[in-house]
């Protein structure tokens, strides 16, 4: 997918992501973005030694709907995620 691609994508609202941290951390945080290919989830720092994203996997819509998101995240921000995938059409269950 190019960036053209995936800037479209982003403009229509198809893809987001969502972001958490422990509340302690400022220079890093986990992240899952929803993409055409399925959820990317990573952990992100904003530290020079490590600084990108890190821990990086690729989970397809089928595998969340049956096992559920590959990391812990909170609850609000799950339901948001729900929501979210129900709009888009992406989900067949809306929590």
């Amino acid at each position: 997918m190019s960036i053209d691609d995936r800037l479209a994508r982003f403009l229509a609202g198809a893809d987001r992501t969502f972001r958490w941290n422990d509340g302690e951390t400022r220079d890093s945080y986990e992240a899952v973005e929803t993409t055409r290919d399925g959820l990317r989830w990573y952990h992100w720092s904003h530290r020079a030694e490590d600084g990108g994203p890190s821990d990086e996997a690729l989970q397809c819509y089928d595998d969340f709907e049956r096992d559920g998101p590959l990391r812990e995240m909170p609850a609000p921000l799950l339901a948001e995620l729900r929501a979210h995938l129900a709009r888009r059409g992406t989900s067949k269950a809306e929590n």
